[in-house]
């Protein structure tokens, strides 16, 4: 059986935090509040759901650092932020790619620094 978690970051109505809580339910996952939890392993997860408001295009900070400081395994999928923390989500994604992991990453061309070259190098190595 899948092991799932919801990490999320809730601040102002709370609203994530109703989300990520259905979500738990609904998959039958476990729930982590970044804010209060920090130090949450990802690496027994089968399945890692994040979620979290939008500021400026980008996820909270504390949930975009926290999965930047986890190893990538298994086969991820993702819909990256598309605000300043995209360059740093296509190199945590090439990283675990040249080191074996394999990922389908969605990242829209126009939105990519360099034009689509990190897209192009992602799907080369897959």
């Amino acid at each position: 059986m899948n092991k799932n978690v919801v990490l999320y970051a809730s601040v102002h109505h709370h609203n994530t935090q109703r989300v990520a809580m259905q979500l738990a339910k609904d998959l039958q996952a476990d729930i982590h509040d970044v804010l209060k939890d920090p130090s949450i392993s990802i690496a027994s997860y089968d399945t890692i759901i994040l979620a979290s408001g939008i500021y400026y295009g980008d996820l909270h900070e504390k949930i975009h650092d926290h999965i930047m400081k986890q190893e990538w395994k298994g086969t991820c999928w993702m819909n990256p932020p598309y605000g300043r923390q995209i360059s740093l989500w296509v190199k945590k994604a090439l990283d675990s790619v040249l080191g074996g992991q394999s990922l389908s990453v969605s990242f829209p061309r126009g939105r990519i620094p360099n034009g689509g070259i990190a897209m192009s190098l992602l799907m080369l190595q897959m």
